[in-house]
């Protein structure tokens, strides 16, 4: 059986510290980052329809992002650092912008190191220079 991990078609990074920022306004932590979506965090639920889009935003590295996302998935955990009760949100991005698209593969790349860079690349269609 496929892991949910090995179905990803990128890779994604964890973000150590988590990045604050929002979705539609609804404050969330982003956990994990790809080029073609996140995993977050926030305290109260968040309630959403399937095909519902949103607005995350963020800032991670210096960069600022505003990207619509559709929910994928969200359940209940309990955090490890204080017990408490909170959600997990898997986002999945949409009609993404070329620009956005190659910031977010640059954060990927930085952060995840040269096997990411071809990983994400293919993902995503997006050319690798060659040398």
């Amino acid at each position: 059986m496929t892991s949910h991990e090995d179905r990803r078609s990128a890779p994604r990074i964890q973000l150590t510290p988590k990045v604050s920022g929002g979705l539609s306004y609804f404050p969330i932590s982003v956990v994990d980052l790809s080029v073609t979506g996140a995993r977050l965090q926030h305290e109260p639920a968040l309630m959403y329809a399937p095909g519902k889009r949103f607005v995350l935003e963020f800032t991670c590295d210096a960069q600022q992002f505003r990207i619509t996302c559709e929910v994928a998935r969200s359940r209940m955990d309990v955090s490890p650092a204080t017990r408490k009760l909170v959600y997990t949100t898997g986002v999945r991005f949409v009609d993404v912008d070329q620009l956005t698209l190659a910031r977010l593969w640059a954060v990927v790349a930085f952060r995840g190191g040269c096997d990411m860079v071809t990983q994400a690349a293919s993902a995503t269609g997006f050319p690798i220079p060659s040398h």
